[in-house]
């Protein structure tokens, strides 16, 4: 409550101040809520998901300094390492990430990155200067190495091809407003989605793109001919034991839901066709206007269901020939004869546009 008051009095173009310091954790409910979270505002058991997520994901700072290989111990003593976030850098900055934000893997023509939209978020999502899911610099580094990669793999927590905020409210005025109040996905923060939107096609130029998420407990393949660009959607909880019994409870209440947030209680929305985004709103702050030859329309090629989201995601890509690469993506039902659905598509790299990823081929198996 404090956070929100302090907030809700500021009026736009006010100064947000940063800590003084980054070594404790920031008092001012303005820097608290306009800034990330700093790790000492957790408890322990926050503070420790964090030393695990460094340990076991990605190298601690000490790590990446030295190039040794991450043993997962608790180094997060400032004797030993100093330069262990948040005792670091000047007074005045915010504190740098207890994990590394962005990870790049350079297989030749094709560059896979690694970005985490998730531990640096602000708490407010409507700021246009001060709202984002990611620094600005880790997003400028994606996009520096989208601007080069003939293929581009970019893997964040969360799908991509998601309506922004502004045009999901159009449409879902009581639904969008529950997922932006909980922080679902990044399509809520819409400066820095849109700057990244754009920033990605511009960057791009029509080369062929593939993106990976989760977190949704459904599992699908999405495709923007347009780009072009396809993405896998797979979401590693739906293979933790018990799922089926969440589902089981929570099937009514969440029926209900999307019937009142104006979505339909029954429909599948990753079934083959199913629109998933337009690109122009993706591009766009504001709700555009549809294009009439429904050219920028992203949309589903194959998913496993909306009753069936136990499943596992396959991503792989072949080198068949000079400028030619073929994606395979797979989607597993975890239950008995639930089958698989796979889509296969060639993707070139002497061509920009449309011309860069083949028509996909999609096979349904029992």
């Amino acid at each position: 409550m404090r956070r929100y008051l302090a907030a809700a009095r500021r009026r736009p173009g006010d100064p947000v101040p940063v800590p003084a310091d980054p070594g404790p954790a920031p008092d001012d409910p303005l820097v608290q809520s306009y800034h990330p979270p700093h790790p000492d505002e957790w408890d322990a058991w926050g503070r420790a998901a964090f030393d695990l997520y460094g340990s076991f994901q990605t190298p601690s700072v000490r790590d990446r300094d030295t190039g040794r290989i991450t043993r997962g111990e608790f180094d997060d003593d400032p004797a030993s390492d100093p330069h262990r976030p948040p005792r670091h850098d000047p007074a005045g900055r915010v504190h740098r990430p207890l994990n590394q934000v962005m990870q790049r893997i350079d297989l030749d023509d094709v560059q896979i990155v690694l970005l985490d939209t998730r531990t640096r978020r602000t708490r407010r999502t409507d700021d246009p200067g001060l709202s984002a899911f990611v620094d600005a610099a880790a997003l400028e580094q994606v996009l520096a190495v989208a601007a080069e990669a003939p293929v581009l793999v970019l893997v964040t927590p969360q799908p991509l091809l998601v309506p922004p905020y502004r045009t999901r409210s159009r449409d879902r005025p009581l639904g969008s407003r529950v997922e932006r109040a909980i922080d679902l996905q990044i399509a809520d923060y819409p400066d820095q989605y849109a700057r990244l939107w754009d920033g990605l096609v511009t960057a791009r130029d029509g080369r062929p793109t593939v993106t990976v998420g989760g977190d949704i407990h459904s599992s699908y393949v999405g495709h923007a001919p347009s780009l072009p660009l396809l993405e896998l959607v797979s979401s590693p909880m739906s293979l933790v034991a018990g799922s089926t019994l969440f589902e089981t409870l929570f099937a009514v209440p969440a029926r209900l839901l999307r019937a009142m947030s104006g979505g339909s209680a029954v429909r599948d929305p990753y079934a083959p066709g199913a629109p998933l985004a337009r690109i122009g709103d993706l591009r766009s702050r504001a709700v555009t206007r549809p294009d009439p030859d429904g050219r920028d329309l992203a949309v589903s090629l194959a998913g496993l269901g909306r009753g069936n989201p136990e499943g596992f995601g396959l991503l792989r890509i072949g080198r068949t020939a000079e400028h030619v690469y073929r994606v395979h993506a797979s989607l597993h039902a975890r239950a008995p004869g639930g089958g698989s659905r796979e889509v296969t598509v060639e993707l070139r790299t002497d061509r920009r546009g449309p011309d860069a990823m083949g028509p996909p081929e999609v096979l349904a198996r029992p």
